[in-house]
C-alpha cells in the first residue's frame, strides 16, 4: 500500500504484521517488520521517527545472521543523515553497508549503496567522484536490467548535469528516465 500512495493504511498492516511478529520466537523477522514499518512513518511522521525504529531494528540484528536486513538498515540510516546534512555520519553507515553487501556479493545492493555514496561525494564537493561512481553503476545497472534503481540513477544524473551547467547532456538523462518510466508504467 506504501508504494501506492496509501500510506495510512500501510502503516496500519504494517503495524499488525510487526504485532504478530513479535509474538513469534524469529528476531529477524521482528527487525525485517520493523524495518517495513519506519520507511512507511518516515513519509507519515519524518525522519526523526523513523530513524527511531531503524535504530531499533539495527540493535536487533546485532549478533544475528541477518546481514543483509543490516545492511539495509545502515543504508536507510544513512540516508537520513544524509537529508539531514550529517554527510560523515552518512558516508560512514553507507560505506559499512557496502562492505557487508560486497561480502555477500550483492550486486544490486552494492549499486544502491554507490548511488547513495554517489550523493554524498556531491555534496562533499567531489563531482568527479560522484560522477564516475554514477556512470558506473548505470552502466551495470542496464546490464543487470534493474530498472527502479536505474530510474533513480538518471534522475539524479540529470540533475547533478543539470546543476553544473551541462545541459545538453543533462537532457539526454532526462529523457533516459522519462523514456524508462513510460516503459515500465504501459
Amino acid at each position: 500500500y506504501h508504494d501506492t500512495g496509501d500510506d495510512s493504511l500501510a502503516l496500519h498492516y504494517h503495524n499488525l504484521g510487526l504485532e504478530i511478529r513479535r509474538k513469534l520466537p524469529d528476531r529477524l523477522e521482528e527487525a525485517q517488520s520493523i524495518n517495513n514499518l519506519a520507511n512507511v512513518v518516515k513519509t507519515i511522521l519524518g525522519a526523526d521517527s523513523a530513524l527511531q525504529l531503524y535504530r531499533e531494528a539495527l540493535n536487533i540484528t546485532e549478533g544475528l545472521e541477518g546481514r543483509r536486513l543490516r545492511s539495509a538498515l545502515l543504508n536507510n540510516i544513512g540516508e537520513i543523515y544524509l537529508d539531514q546534512g550529517q554527510i560523515d555520519k552518512s558516508e560512514a553507515l553507507f560505506n559499512q553497508s557496502k562492505v557487508v553487501k560486497e561480502k555477500l556479493n550483492d550486486q544490486l545492493g552494492i549499486l544502491y549503496t554507490n548511488y547513495n555514496l554517489a550523493k554524498v561525494n556531491v555534496r562533499n564537493g567531489n563531482i568527479e567522484n560522484g560522477r564516475i561512481l554514477l556512470e558506473t553503476g548505470i552502466d551495470h545497472l542496464k546490464k543487470l536490467k534493474a530498472n527502479s534503481l536505474l530510474l533513480k540513477y538518471y534522475s539524479y544524473y540529470a540533475l547533478l548535469l543539470s546543476e553544473h551547467g551541462s545541459y545538453k547532456e543533462a537532457i539526454i538523462y532526462y529523457q533516459l528516465y522519462n523514456n524508462l518510466k513510460d516503459s515500465l508504467l504501459n
